[in-house]
């Protein structure tokens, strides 16, 4: 059985966000502000982006990405689990990142704002344990099933 996506989660989870705790959701889409950050989990890659007060996710790259980041499953779940801090990830090799020191300080303001807001969701817990459980596939009755338009992925082409 394949592992739960990350795509999904991060697509889950900034719903909840956005209906729980709509201030801490817009401290994230705020804190981008026009940045696009390119996001790598393991074999999966997604693009993160801000505007007009909206968290946008693409599967399909619209502008030039601010950030790279690149990790793996178990290190997200250190960080959301709060047993590692970005620093420490970077700092011993479990997590690479890369723009510039603006960019990086923005995206740190956006992760801190995202995982502080996601924690005080009661839905958040649902989904994590959900995403990172050993045997994926079973469904856990997480009632954050809906995944608002801002989240949802739609292939688009790209201008030529």
């Amino acid at each position: 059985m394949p592992k739960p996506s990350f795509v999904r989660f991060l697509c889950r989870s900034l719903a909840v966000l956005d209906d729980e705790l709509p201030r801490a959701y817009r401290a994230v889409a705020d804190r981008l502000g026009r940045r696009s950050v390119a996001i790598r989990v393991d074999d999966e890659f997604v693009f993160v982006s801000a505007a007009g007060g909206r968290v946008h996710v693409s599967l399909v790259l619209a502008r030039e990405p601010s950030v790279h980041l690149h990790t793996s499953r178990g290190e997200i779940r250190a960080l959301v689990d709060g047993r590692r801090s970005l620093l420490d990830a970077m700092l011993e090799g479990r997590l690479e990142l890369r723009g510039t020191v603006s960019d990086l300080i923005a995206f740190d303001g956006a992760l801190m704002a995202y995982l502080h807001g996601a924690v005080r969701c009661p839905h958040f817990i649902e989904l994590r344990d959900e995403y990172f459980k050993e045997t994926p596939g079973r469904p856990t009755g997480a009632p954050a099933e809906r995944e608002a338009t801002e989240h949802v992925f739609r292939p688009q082409t790209q201008a030529t």
